[in-house]
């Protein structure tokens, strides 16, 4: 099997046009469940699946200069936005709406000045 991108494009993500390059990504896809019964006859449960294989995808982005970091917050700001990913099961680039959940910010010192780490998890609408 020949993919059509190399491995490392894998780990960029577009968030509103402009191109991010991740040091880590980690992608959970999950089901988005209705209420779901169990029958207390025979303990089976009915499972009401409403939607599947939402993503979530964790990011890191590490020793960073902090401008640039300011920059990606403020992309990570608007309560929701268009993100482009690769998406395993479709084996392609992708678009689609997600917002920012969790984020968190490290600043540390280096030889060459302060650097910064920036980790945020986007999640698919």
């Amino acid at each position: 099997m020949v993919l059509n991108m190399a491995n490392e494009r894998r780990h960029d993500i577009t968030i509103s046009g402009i191109t991010i390059s991740l040091s880590s990504k980690k992608d959970t896809y999950f089901d988005l469940d209705a209420e779901a019964t169990r029958s207390w006859k025979t303990g089976i449960l009915k499972r009401n699946r409403i939607r599947k294989n939402c993503l979530k995808i964790e990011c890191s982005m590490e020793n960073r200069d902090a401008d640039y970091v300011d920059l990606v917050l403020g992309l990570l700001d608007p309560q929701e936005f268009q993100v482009e990913v690769y998406d395993r099961y479709k084996r392609e680039r992708v678009t689609k709406t997600m917002y920012c959940s969790d984020r968190s910010t490290e600043d540390y010192e280096t030889v060459s000045g302060t650097k910064t780490t920036l980790s945020f998890n986007l999640i698919e609408v």
